[in-house]
């Protein structure tokens, strides 16, 4: 049996974060995983294409990026070219660029002046009491027309979810502060805006991913904690006793003192049922499924600038695109030269049934919406297709009173519970708790 302080059952992004933590911290743990490690956090590469499974990207922000520095990855980083800053909406027929500034907003045609002189008061609304939709918050904030125009693409480009069942705070906890503490949205965008632009290092606010994608991350975190990881390692069951924890899986029985979790919410139920009745309620939290594409073609082939980030479809449109990233514009090392890589997810909440077709079927779908949105009739010279089962969590209303009442009582057993299903779903979040929970794990062990 071996015994340590700490074990992290999960070795995704979470799970490896955390991982390097206690690792800094000097604690002696072991990280379980019963696949491969990295989790989500994939990546294909192939005849010089890159296609990133989940994340494609994060934001510059200090935590991700000392974690970068520590690793030693500082100069594998690609941060996205500064000419790829447009982002589109696809409606009746044609790509429309996404107001991103004040100026390009009172330019935009998205909008009415009647309804953007009633975005302008978002000024004035007090910020909300209860727990609102992303829908309802923008639609109290900013008018009926702005809500019905961009919540949806608001949600379906970071959880492929449906933006009237959603929770506003569980996921954007910070837009909800900032409407706290500002009272308005506007009003903290713009002092974000300001701090950014002052801001000595250009890495901060800015989306990056690495020369070979984002699965770089995860790859050199277990690298590195290479003595510390048990791949392919399941564990089938979990006992409680008077030090801590026994664990036991196929090929070894382990003993910690305390428990962290990183592991989808269900999961997480089901090993801890036995231990922590309240992470039944983890069962309340729904995934959904997404179908990712890579496709390539002869630049020439495209008849689309691809002068931006890419562009987002609206459910009302009928397509079955949630989103089409221009990947070999963001990230031109992800496309040999003279390529266009385009990264297309479907699926979600809105069009669960379509991420289940075969890839054949789907693939087929999808570039005859390609030939609708940029003119594409060329075949591809590269493809590939990837399902993705439940692949991200729903932050329903309530979520942020589900999750507190499970970690609560679980602190109270020394039951730690971290990853993607709580508190965001971005990497930056996935980082940001890491850190949280090992500050949690080191205080309660040198206690």
């Amino acid at each position: 049996m071996e015994n340590y302080d700490v074990i992290i059952i999960g070795a995704g992004i979470s799970g490896l974060a955390l991982g390097f933590e206690l690792k800094k911290a000097g604690l002696k743990f072991k990280i379980l995983e019963k696949a491969a490690a990295g989790g989500k956090l994939a990546v294909t590469q192939e005849a010089g294409y890159v296609l990133d499974w989940a994340a494609n990207g994060f934001l510059g922000v200090p935590d991700s990026l000392q974690l970068v520095e520590e690793l030693g990855l500082g100069d594998q980083l690609e941060p996205t070219d500064p000419e790829a800053k447009k982002r589109y909406l696809y409606r009746h027929g044609v790509l429309e660029p996404l107001p991103t500034s004040p100026p390009s907003f009172l330019k935009s045609p998205l909008l009415l002046p009647s309804e953007k002189l009633r975005a302008a008061a978002e000024f004035f609304i007090s910020p909300a009491k209860e727990d609102l939709s992303v829908f309802a918050t923008l639609q109290r904030r900013f008018g009926k027309a702005f809500a019905e125009r961009f919540a949806q693409i608001f949600v379906s480009g970071i959880s492929a979810g449906d933006a009237k069942v959603l929770s506003f705070q569980a996921l954007f906890p910070r837009l909800r502060e900032i409407e706290e503490t500002k009272g308005s949205l506007l009003k903290g965008m713009i002092a974000q805006a300001k701090l950014s632009k002052a801001a000595k290092d250009p890495r901060l606010g800015r989306l990056q991913s690495f020369k070979g994608g984002m699965a770089t991350l995860s790859s050199r975190l277990a690298e590195v904690l290479d003595q510390d990881l048990a791949v392919y390692e399941a564990v089938q069951s979990i006992e409680a006793d008077a030090d801590g924890y026994m664990l036991y899986t196929p090929k070894q029985t382990y003993h910690a003192k305390k428990l962290a979790l990183t592991t989808p919410a269900f999961v997480s139920a089901g090993l801890l049922k036995d231990i922590l009745p309240q992470t039944a309620l983890l069962h309340d939290i729904p995934y959904v499924d997404v179908q990712v594409f890579g496709l390539a073609y002869h630049r020439i082939d495209v008849p689309h600038a691809l002068d931006g980030f890419g562009f987002l479809v609206p459910p009302e449109e009928g397509l079955s695109l949630l989103g089409v990233l221009f990947s070999s514009s963001t990230f031109p090392s992800q496309s040999p030269p003279h390529t266009a890589l385009l990264r297309i997810i479907t699926g979600g909440s809105l069009n669960p049934d379509f991420a289940k077709q075969s890839p054949d079927e789907a693939l087929k779908q999808v570039k005859t919406d390609l030939k609708k949105t940029l003119g594409i009739h060329a075949e591809p010279l590269w493809q590939k297709a990837i399902f993705i089962d439940k692949a991200i969590p729903q932050y329903q209303l309530g979520h942020r009173q589900l999750i507190s009442q499970v970690l609560h009582e679980g602190a109270k057993k020394q039951l730690y519970l971290g990853g993607n299903a709580f508190l965001g779903v971005a990497v930056n979040d996935c980082i940001r708790d890491a850190k949280r929970l090992s500050r949690a794990l080191g205080a309660k062990i040198a206690s």
